[in-house]
């Protein structure tokens, strides 16, 4: 049985992807920021002994090493890296929101990165270890559009450090792939 690690994992596209790997027997380790609030996964749980479920505010190195702590020792064959923010109704050229635009690097970039090289042992236990962050199109350099600087720029930087993260760990046979979610 495999072991999935999904962050943010309470709503929206993370719960769906727990639900998802429940339903095909993988054990699942769910992390959000408050798991007490976290209804729909408990309410999950209290129907499947595969998931556990773990408080973890990514963009914290005392959280995500308590985290790691609690994981010492056991395979984690897929790390999703799902938590991510939008960065704010304020993305405008004359009317930018800096504060939120470093939150926005902190989750959707840094975060991912930290997580990732934190389980990196974890991960090397497993036979076929893969790193999966949810990234956008909206990142793509190739692609022109405006608004929303915050948001895209942040995924922009993620998928290039997702990119160069597959290179550094290609000899240690870890996939690493950032992907767009529909």
């Amino acid at each position: 049985m495999e072991t999935v690690l999904i962050t943010g994992a309470n709503r929206g596209i993370g719960l769906a992807l727990v639900t998802r790997y429940l339903a095909a027997g993988s054990h699942v380790v769910a992390t959000c920021r408050s798991p007490d609030l976290a209804t729909d996964l408990k309410s999950l749980q209290e129907r499947d002994a595969k998931l556990e479920i773990q408080p973890l505010e990514t963009t914290s190195e005392v959280q995500t090493q308590q985290l790691v702590t609690s994981l010492s020792g056991r395979q984690i064959d897929v790390l999703i890296n799902n938590a991510g923010v939008l960065g704010g109704d304020r993305q405008g050229l004359q009317n930018m929101d800096y504060a939120a635009w470093l939150d926005a690097f902190a989750v959707n970039t840094l975060a991912p990165f930290r997580l990732s090289v934190a389980l990196l042992d974890n991960l090397l236990a497993a036979q076929r270890p893969r790193i999966i962050t949810v990234s956008s199109q909206m990142g793509a350099l190739a692609r022109k559009s405006k608004g929303a600087l915050i948001y895209r720029s942040s995924k922009a930087a993620v998928n290039k450090t997702m990119q160069v993260l597959a290179l550094e760990l290609e000899a240690q046979g870890v996939i690493v792939c950032p992907v767009h979610p529909w």
